[in-house]
């Protein structure tokens, strides 16, 4: 709820428009003439409301921030705190994500580090591999009494790096009692991503009277994995992997229809080459035993008509998913004394656990990675004793037999994916703990805050059903495993015998100890009230820690293997020996990825000065000194507010401020470098419209839609990184005609300078003649790899307007009736690259921005649309209840892939459609104590649209749910 002093008990109402909304204005004044409005009787508290030093009435802030109480999230049909993020219109939040984070805020798509996460009004250690956000996944929803989000930039209490804005979730002050709730969802489509939870929450103690309450909790939730061949529609696909006969017509028109290859670059059985040159770049051509005679039908399938190879069927094993699992359990606990003296102690405990699971196809040895090989002296060779038969080339000739025949290298390098033991798993563990002790109270005519925060977040990557490279190449060399075909017993139990669990992979730690101070005083009478004055510090100590190898780099390789050292092979530093390649300990402890400690001393005041009756200044400043080993960077950052309200009914309000935000520790002092692959044009050679090549000497196959391997790197060398700087202003009004109406409209403009960030592989491209020396060749000019590192890469800016509609109509013969819409309405996203004059427009399109703003999360950008809303209508009547919420999303203009010669694209603009969809709550409290709930998730079954972007495969899964109509059930009985 936007705050502008909406009677307390208001509940949100279903609209698609803002038209629709306004018209509902004329039903008031008939419903007020058959039922008048009861004068409030409540006595209405000062409370604090984020983005300010001072406690005030909800209504009497300049700054546009936006509550939503706990029951009302649960009334709209909310199990998990990610359909509300989702919800949110003013943020971008990714829809079903299956990331291994968690839950993020991501306000005005400027970039999930940009956007400040609290509870209670103090941080949370981040989360430690980026060392940049927090997952809303850490906060106990079961003790959770609202959320407030400041949707202006650089709180001046808070700090200034919050350039998007402010989260800040509010747990219960006091509770008393027992509350008991359990939940759950299940997907009408079969598969995953159906979720269970249960939760408890008890407190005892009065503290107006006893002068002390204390009160735990604790949550357990679980999502299944949802995985893409259980919405087989979404990707061409059918229930068993093959190409679907029965799509749309839309999709088949788009020729998305799947595709008939079930090829991919697995190789099951093993494929092999007969040697290898001298820096171990395959050298020759490479083969299979059976790729003549049909391969491992149906798990692996001849690579083409004509190949060599046999490949993994990928549709056979498509593990590829949209959801990832989850298993979260939250513990919380809060005391609260009150001292003589008018002062309140109080200490909070908050435990976090968030397992996440995921899933991909397997992938083998590829051609710049370690090779295994198998001796001649193995009863596997082609042509020995155990079965595999000679290998031949497409001509019929022998290759490779065993000595009694033609050739017999040796040794034969495999890549292969031994499948038979299972399938490996990546598993992330992300544990946040928290403690802060807190005093408030009066002193010296001071009212005062202050706390002491102590917090520490930890993440590791484990693995289970991995293999120790060194272990396989021994079953190999003994001849105990058979790279060519399914394993026999003997095969079989070594596999299991070696297989290793919870593997640990890499780890990171942040920690987090803080102490903070806050005095406000009123210094003076003005004509419109009380002069206020605010002085608060905050001393902050930041670490860092991080073991282990890089996004792609393995310490043990998967069931289908992947070989460790990846950077070091592609950098040119091919690993000679097993020990090199694989360290012998399975703990990450052995290799420090980088470590590093700062302090933050920081100092703001603020002043609200009523000059009249009518209009209130504001005014704020904090000045922030990060200190490092090796330097300092300081920065002071202003803000102003005024807010002017003639009469009771109407109020206008104002408010600029800058701020900045550092570099993170990683972004600093992180000592890594990952890898990911990519399909793209050489912008110099390739000619994409007519898909030729430009180069007399290379072929087109070598120029055009060619695969690259983007090393990304956080090695910055510290004092190469400057800080971003921003500058934000909003301006609004708000009306309120009646006690039972609110409306609010807020513009707002925000600008980032010195983005840090990395250029999307994309804009390199666009952009070669800028970026030309981030595209390492080979001697035949060929493009090697793309060198991309972390960088103040350009500019950025936002700017939009908000719109809050809230009405209650309440009758004595039919109940309450409470409509509600929330607009945001984004003019203009852009970003401007570092040497450039030209802002390139990312809003409402597919299209990437120019700079990658997630801050290291993979496969996931800002999708800015033009115009995102919520809308609801809720009905109480006696013991019944129900709400209608619509999430609503405008088009987008689509990626339009670039049409080729004999190849799928698509040619001209196209948009991919609106989206919207319907949750249906339905509640009953007839009994005491006890209130039961059921609803339905996407109530008509709406799809994601579609897109021609090739990524997604068909359809846009990005911005919308693709469980599909889901239902729901809730009891919560409390006493």
């Amino acid at each position: 709820m936007t705050q502008f002093q909406v009677r307390r008990g208001a509940r949100p109402f279903a609209l698609s428009t803002v038209a629709s909304a306004v018209c509902l204005l004329g039903l008031v004044a008939q419903t007020q003439a058959q039922t008048p409005a009861p004068a409030p009787t409540q006595t209405i508290e000062r409370v604090e409301i984020t983005g300010s030093i001072f406690k005030r009435l909800s209504d009497q802030t300049a700054l546009p921030v936006s509550t939503i109480r706990a029951e009302e999230i649960s009334a709209r049909g909310h199990v998990e705190l990610k359909d509300f993020l989702l919800e949110l219109p003013e943020s971008s939040t990714i829809g079903f994500y299956s990331g291994t984070v968690g839950t993020l805020i991501n306000l005005r798509g400027l970039g999930q580090a940009r956007s400040l996460t609290l509870m209670n009004g103090r941080r949370f250690a981040n989360e430690p591999l980026t060392d940049q956000y927090v997952s809303a996944n850490t906060v106990p929803k079961i003790a959770m009494s609202r959320v407030e989000t400041l949707r202006d930039g650089a709180s001046s209490i808070y700090g200034s790096d919050a350039i998007g804005g402010v989260q800040n979730y509010y747990t219960f002050k006091t509770f008393t009692g027992v509350k008991l709730k359990a939940d759950m969802m299940e997907p009408q489509r079969k598969g995953g991503g159906d979720t269970q939870g249960y939760a408890v929450l008890a407190g005892i103690g009065d503290l107006a009277s006893q002068r002390w309450n204390v009160y735990g909790g604790f949550e357990y939730s679980k999502r299944n994995v949802l995985f893409r061949r259980d919405r087989p529609e979404l990707s061409g696909l059918d229930a068993n992997g093959l190409p679907n006969t029965n799509l749309s017509p839309d999709l088949i028109a788009m020729g998305l229809a799947g595709s008939t290859d079930l090829n991919s670059s697995t190789s099951t059985p093993a494929n092999f080459l007969v040697s290898l040159a001298a820096n171990g770049i395959p050298n020759g051509t490479v083969y299979n035993p059976y790729a003549t005679t049909g391969c491992n039908s149906p798990i692996s399938v001849r690579s083409s008509a004509t190949a060599t190879t046999c490949s993994l069927n990928v549709r056979s094993l498509n593990l590829s998913t949209y959801g990832n699992g989850t298993d979260l359990s939250n513990w919380y606990g809060k005391g609260t004394l009150a001292l003589p003296g008018d002062h309140q102690l109080s200490l909070e405990v908050n435990h976090s656990m968030n397992h996440i699971f995921q899933y991909s196809n397997v992938v083998g040895i590829t051609n710049q990675n370690y090779y295994l090989s198998l001796p001649k002296t193995s009863k596997w060779y082609p042509g020995g004793t155990g079965g595999v038969p000679i290998t031949r080339n497409a001509s019929g000739n022998v290759v490779v037999a065993n000595a009694s025949l033609a050739s017999s290298p040796a040794r034969l390098y495999l890549r292969w994916a031994p499948l038979d033991a299972g399938l490996p798993e990546i598993r992330e563990e992300h544990v946040n703990d928290r403690v802060v002790l807190a005093s408030e109270g009066t002193f010296l005519g001071f009212d005062y805050r202050a706390g002491l925060n102590w917090g520490r977040a930890t993440r590791n990557t484990m693995r289970d059903n991995v293999y120790r490279t060194a272990a396989l190449q021994s079953g190999l060399d003994d001849g105990t495993l058979n790279p060519f075909g399914l394993q026999d017993a003997a095969g079989m139990k070594y596999l299991q015998d070696n297989q290793i669990d919870k593997d640990i992979r890499r780890k990171a730690q942040t920690t987090n100890t803080s102490v903070d101070l806050t005095l406000t005083r009123e210094l003076m009478d003005l004509r419109g009230g009380p002069l206020t004055f605010g002085l608060g510090l905050e001393l902050r100590r930041n670490q860092w820690q991080a073991w282990g190898f890089a996004t792609n780099d393995m310490t043990v390789v998967p069931g289908a293997i992947q070989a460790a050292n990846t950077t070091a092979a592609y950098l040119g530093k091919v690993p000679t020996t097993y020990a090199e390649a694989i360290p012998n300990s399975n703990q990450p402890d052995s290799t420090m990825n980088g470590q590093a400690t700062r302090k933050v001393h920081s100092i703001f005041t603020e002043v609200e000065a009523p000059v009249l009756r009518s209009v209130t200044l504001s005014a704020a400043v904090r000045a922030d000194s990060y200190k490092y080993s090796h330097q300092t960077i300081n920065g002071v950052n202003p803000k102003i507010g005024v807010r002017y309200q003639p009469t009771a009914n109407i109020m206008l309000r104002a408010s600029a401020n800058t701020g900045f935000r550092v570099p993170s520790l990683p972004e600093l002092f992180g000592n890594a470098d990952g890898i990911r692959s990519g399909r793209i044009d050489d912008p110099l050679y390739c000619d994409s419209l007519t898909n030729t090549s430009k180069n007399p000497s290379l072929t087109t196959s070598q120029v055009c839609d060619v695969d690259i391997f983007e090393v990304t790197s956080t090695r910055s060398n510290g004092t190469k990184l400057k800080p971003e700087k921003s500058r934000a202003w909003t301006v609004g009004f708000g009306l309120q005609p009646s006690p039972d109406v609110a409306i609010t409209l807020d513009y707002w403009s925000t600008t980032v300078r010195n983005m840090l960030g990395t250029v999307n592989l994309d804009t390199l491209v666009a952009n070669y003649g800028f970026y030309e020396a981030q595209f390492i060749r080979r001697a035949d000019g060929t493009i090697e790899r793309v060198q991309n590192t972390k960088a103040n890469a350009g500019d950025m800016r936002a700017s939009g307007a908000d719109f809050s509609f809230k009405l209650r109509l309440k009758t004595a013969d039919v109940g309450t009736w409470t409509p509600s819409l929330d607009v945001s309405y984004t003019n203009d996203i852009a970003t401007r690259l570092v040497g450039s004059t030209e802002w390139i427009s990312a809003l409402a399109t597919s299209e990437p921005l120019g700079i990658t703003t997630q801050d290291g999360l993979t496969g996931n950008r800002a999708t800015m649309h033009r115009w995102k809303h919520t809308a609801s209508l809720s009905w109480r009547g006696g013991k019944w209840s129900w709400t209608l919420a619509q999430r609503y999303q405008s088009k987008l203009r689509d990626r339009n892939e670039p049409a080729r010669v004999n190849a799928a694209g698509s040619e001209g603009a196209r948009d991919v459609r609106p989206y919207e969809s319907f949750n249906l709550t339905v509640g009953y409290n007839g009994f005491k104590g006890l209130r039961l709930t059921a609803g339905i998730n996407n109530l008509f079954a709406e799809n994601p649209p579609l897109t021609n972007n090739s990524r997604y495969q068909g359809y846009q899964t990005q911005i919308a749910d693709v469980l599909g109509r889901a239902y729901r059930m809730s009891a919560e009985y409390q006493f």
